[in-house]
């Protein structure tokens, strides 16, 4: 099934913020409104401490269940500071990208899902043939995109050939290597040792 069909018929009663983009311009004018407020808001939500306000809370942010007419920064938690792996100056530097480029690329990005599908069909059920790893942050909400009878790991070990390693880092959001980095570094540097004593 292709990408957005499954988001259509697994969020087709609720908000989701893949399917909002498709809202050409409304998802635009929403975000470019007040860059700093709206990126703040984005990278505050998903990683583990966005995650855990909202999940003590109605659960009505990011991937929280508000309804479907709402915009990508209703419901979305306003906090007084900056997480230790997130500064003035990051964000700083991404409003000054983004005002040179907007949002329409980004947005276009997940627009082009279904065209993806019908375009590389001829690599349904090919594997990643490389040495592989994966990491992921235990409270991702990538993970909860599709309910999963099995951990998100056991999912995606099927689409690998050779995968070496998989770890999911506790305490961990959406920003996997900005949360976590020394655990990441360790991963990558036994990923590296494993495959070069393979």
């Amino acid at each position: 099934m292709p990408t957005l069909d499954l988001w259509r018929e697994l969020y087709k009663d609720r908000f989701f913020y893949q399917l909002y983009f498709l809202n050409e311009g409304i998802a635009e004018a929403e975000f470019e409104k007040d860059l700093a407020r709206s990126l703040f808001l984005i990278y505050t939500s998903v990683d583990a401490r966005g995650i855990k306000q909202r999940s003590s809370q109605s659960g009505s942010g990011f991937m929280g269940h508000k309804p479907i007419t709402a915009g990508l920064l209703d419901g979305l938690h306003a906090f007084e500071s900056f997480p230790d792996w997130f500064s003035q100056s990051d964000l700083d530097y991404l409003v000054s990208q983004f005002m040179l480029s907007g949002k329409r690329g980004p947005y276009n990005r997940y627009r082009a899902q279904n065209i993806d599908w019908h375009e590389l069909a001829h690599l349904e059920g090919a594997l990643i043939e490389q040495p592989a790893f994966f990491i992921t942050g235990e409270l991702d909400l990538v993970s909860q995109f599709v309910p999963l009878s099995t951990s998100f790991i056991d999912h995606i070990k099927h689409n690998y050939r050779n995968l070496i390693m998989a770890e999911e880092l506790p305490n961990v959001g959406h920003w996997t290597a900005e949360e976590a980095p020394e655990a990441v570094n360790r991963i990558i540097l036994q990923f590296l040792s494993a495959i070069a004593h393979g």
